[in-house]
């Protein structure tokens, strides 16, 4: 297993989401780690999860970070492997408003990579078109 993280994408809970409302879409990955070093401390230069909305080469990478991964988990000599699952809330899906026809509508991707503790990058992925609404 390569020492530098590894993601793949597993799909979506719901390609649809209802804005002004409670809905949310949960985006699931698996990942791997060949010396278990994720979960990047919180005050420091690193975060965990970047991701990027699509809609605009402007948009940059913002971070999150990982849950607190439980110490006994963690055994450089085997790497570490895991699913997870990042969920996409009212705050992250924002529709577009510059346009009088989109009405609050707007189809959106988003670009994925995890960091480890050392600063290796793993690969991107990405989620399938998600789809935000103001209908009932």
């Amino acid at each position: 297993m390569s020492k530098i993280p590894e993601i793949v994408a597993q799909g979506v809970s719901n390609d649809q989401v209802r804005v002004l409302s409670q809905d949310t879409c949960v985006f699931f990955f698996s990942f791997q780690d060949g010396d278990a070093d994720l979960g990047n401390d919180p005050a420091g230069q690193y975060r965990d999860v970047y991701i990027k909305d699509l809609r605009d080469d402007k948009n940059q990478f913002v971070g999150y970070l990982l849950p607190e991964i439980n110490e006994a988990l963690i055994d450089p000599s085997k790497g570490l492997k895991g699913t997870a699952q990042f969920y996409f809330t009212i705050d992250i899906l924002n529709p577009r408003i510059d346009s009088p026809t989109h009405d609050m509508t707007d189809t959106v991707s988003f670009e994925m990579y995890m960091m480890d503790k050392a600063g290796n990058a793993s690969n991107h992925i990405f989620t399938p078109k998600l789809y935000m609404f103001n209908k009932l």
